[in-house]
């Protein structure tokens, strides 16, 4: 069954957001179904109220339309999409392959005001009650811990002028799973600037295709006789498993 990958836009932004590192997985070989969906109320001039009862139900609603026909996903989030998306895994029980986090902000606090303030310079309708319930719902899904352990990716610009590049490393706490954490040199907040270069949509896309990846009987047992001869085969693979195809099939294995 043909596998997907579901890209979640940030608050006020749009699927243009990510176009660039939507057709860089749509390149991936093999087939694949790349679904960058527009939150509600987004795609006007006017930015909607932030609303997680609106936004969380779209993003649970489309992985349930790949769960349903038993078609596994990987999920990326940007900026604040990375908060839907936890919380949309969370409330719905989502299991993805890998997940993938790219320039997400862990805790919002006074400290961020100036950096918020010229993100969102000319983006006028965003309310104060709009702001507040984004840097509360921001903090309390960064100060949760997950459950799943599922394999997470983080990518993060060590440029970035809205969500400090600390953060990247803030999140790895919050999770029990393998996690692997990307800092991008020079890279800013609008992370697939195709301007900017392909770098952090090429992990992405790299890691999309070893995640989804289904591992063959004969590469099964190719790793069962490694990690039986070299215990610390098997402590790599635990902590990344999407390497399992390239080891499995390097001279050395």
């Amino acid at each position: 069954m043909t596998p997907g990958v579901l890209l979640i836009h940030g608050y006020t932004g749009s699927p243009r957001d990510i176009a660039s590192l939507k057709a860089s997985i749509e390149a991936m070989p093999g087939p694949v179904e790349v679904s960058a969906i527009l939150l509600p109320g987004h795609g006007d001039p006017i930015p909607p109220a932030f609303d997680p009862e609106r936004f969380v139900p779209a993003i649970g609603s489309e992985a349930e339309r790949f769960r349903r026909a038993g078609r596994e996903i990987v999920i990326v989030g940007h900026s604040t999409g990375g908060i839907l998306v936890l919380s949309a895994i969370a409330e719905y029980g989502i299991v993805p392959r890998l997940l993938v986090l790219a320039s997400v902000p862990n805790r919002i606090d006074g400290s961020h005001f100036d950096r918020w303030r010229i993100h969102s310079d000319g983006k006028s309708g965003i309310s104060l009650t709009s702001m507040a319930r984004m840097v509360s719902t921001t903090n309390r899904v960064g100060s949760e811990t997950r459950s799943g352990r599922y394999p997470v990716l983080i990518v993060h610009g060590d440029r970035d002028e809205l969500v400090p590049a600390g953060d990247a490393f803030a999140w790895r706490k919050r999770f029990p799973g393998p996690v692997r954490t990307i800092v991008v040199p020079g890279g800013g907040h609008d992370l697939f600037n195709p301007d900017r270069g392909g770098f952090a949509a090429d992990v992405i896309r790299r890691s999309a295709a070893d995640a989804l990846h289904i591992v063959t009987d004969e590469e099964k047992e190719i790793l069962r006789d490694l990690t039986s001869a070299e215990p610390s085969a098997a402590r790599f693979l635990d902590r990344s498993p999407g390497s399992s195809r390239h080891l499995a099939n390097s001279p050395g294995a």
